[in-house]
């Protein structure tokens, strides 16, 4: 999944987080970063970001985006999405990564 927004005012390379919500639903903690894009072209006024997660559990999610404040500006966070993950079909499934090379028996190097 690709969460894409816009932020005002932008600093490019500032981080974005994607947050999740704990399981005792008390607070919230990063799963992944994204970073802001300057505007292209650049008299075009909004920066973006872009952050790609790929859910392995499924069942109901909640998730945020926040961008944290730096000297300037302060730190904001977006509404709260709630997300149903469901298992992924069998012809969207990635096959194995190739075989790991063997380790040395113990004692060995």
């Amino acid at each position: 999944m690709v969460f894409t927004g816009t932020v005002k005012p932008g600093v490019s390379g500032h981080k974005v987080y994607l947050e999740r919500e704990n399981v005792a639903h008390t607070a919230f903690h990063v799963i992944e970063t994204g970073e802001v894009i300057a505007p292209v072209p650049p008299s075009k006024p909004e920066y973006s970001f872009s952050i790609e997660y790929r859910f392995y559990v499924t069942g109901t999610t909640k998730v945020r985006i926040k961008v944290p404040g730096d000297p300037q500006n302060g730190s904001t966070v977006s509404e709260t999405f709630t997300l149903q993950v469901n298992p992924a079909s069998a012809s969207t499934l990635v096959s194995s990564p190739p075989q790991i090379p063997k380790l040395p028996s113990e004692g060995q190097i």
